[in-house]
C-alpha cells in the first residue's frame, strides 16, 4: 500500500472514530440537566366533586388541566435540542434541586399541589359570593437549607415542647416564648412517626419585627413552611373537593 492510500485509510479511521466518540458523548453519556416540557392535558371536570352535584346543562366551555413533565435522565443531545424549543425549559440539576434531592423535590410538589387546590376552591367561593371559613390543617416543611436545621421536607410541625400549634401564628408565638432556651424542641410528624427536632432560637431573632411569614424561616434555620388550610363553606351544600394529586 503506497503512502497516499495509507494516509487516506488513516484519515477515514480517524473520522469514524471521532464520529463514534461524538455519538457516544451526545447519546449515551448522561447530562447534568433537567428539562421541563408540556405533559398530558385532560378535563378538570372528573377531578372536581360538588356536594350539590353538577349541572351539565349550565356548563359553558370546559376547564382543562395541563401538567408539566420533568425529564431528568437525559443525554446531551436532548439537552441541546431543548435549548432551541420554545416549549421546553432546561436547568442544571444542581440549580433545579437547589441543593436538595429528587425526593425532596417530589415532596415539595405534593405540598404545593395540596395548597393550590385549597386556593382554587377559595378563589371559586370568592368569585361566586359563597361564604366560607378557613381552618388550619397542617404546617408542612416544603424546603430546607441543608441538614443543619434538623428538619426534612414533608415534616409536619404540630407543636413545640408538647404545646400544640395549628397555625403559623401559633407556632411563632411558641418559639418566641421559648427563645433562648436550650431545651426548645419542635414536635414533628415524620413519615407517620413522632419525632422531636431541637430548635435554637436566639432572643434577638425572636424579638425582631415582622409576622410569621417573615420570622419563621429565620427562627427555624432557613426552613420554608407551607401552611395548609381547609376551606369550608358556611353552607355544606356548597362543599367542593378536588381529587387530584
Amino acid at each position: 500500500m503506497d503512502t497516499r492510500n495509507r494516509g487516506a485509510v488513516s484519515s477515514a479511521v480517524r473520522w469514524v472514530l471521532s464520529a463514534a466518540v461524538l455519538m457516544i458523548i451526545l447519546l449515551y453519556i448522561p447530562a447534568p440537566y433537567v428539562v421541563l416540557q408540556p405533559g398530558v392535558v385532560e378535563s378538570a371536570s372528573p377531578l372536581v366533586q360538588s356536594a350539590a352535584g353538577r349541572d351539565e346543562a349550565a356548563d359553558e366551555g370546559e376547564w382543562m388541566v395541563t401538567t408539566v413533565y420533568m425529564s431528568r435522565q437525559i443525554n446531551l443531545w436532548t439537552a441541546v435540542r431543548a435549548m432551541w424549543r420554545s416549549d421546553r425549559e432546561i436547568y442544571t440539576t444542581k440549580s433545579f434541586l437547589n441543593g436538595g434531592t429528587i425526593g425532596d423535590y417530589k415532596v415539595r410538589m405534593v405540598v404545593m399541589m395540596e395548597d393550590s387546590q385549597s386556593q382554587a376552591i377559595e378563589a371559586a367561593y370568592k368569585q361566586l359570593g359563597i361564604g366560607y371559613e378557613l381552618r388550619p390543617k397542617a404546617l408542612v416543611v416544603s424546603r430546607t437549607a441543608g441538614d443543619r436545621s434538623g428538619f426534612r421536607p414533608g415534616d409536619r410541625i404540630v407543636g413545640v415542647n408538647g404545646e400544640p400549634a395549628a397555625s403559623a401564628e401559633e407556632l411563632l408565638a411558641l418559639l418566641q416564648r421559648g427563645a433562648g432556651s436550650a431545651s426548645l424542641r419542635a414536635d414533628v410528624k415524620r413519615s407517620g412517626k413522632a419525632v422531636k427536632v431541637a430548635v435554637d432560637v436566639p432572643q434577638e431573632a425572636a424579638d425582631a419585627p415582622g409576622g410569621a411569614a417573615e420570622l419563621l424561616p429565620a427562627l427555624l434555620g432557613g426552613v420554608e413552611l407551607t401552611e395548609l388550610r381547609t376551606v369550608r363553606p358556611l353552607d355544606r351544600a356548597h362543599a367542593v373537593t378536588i381529587a387530584a394529586g
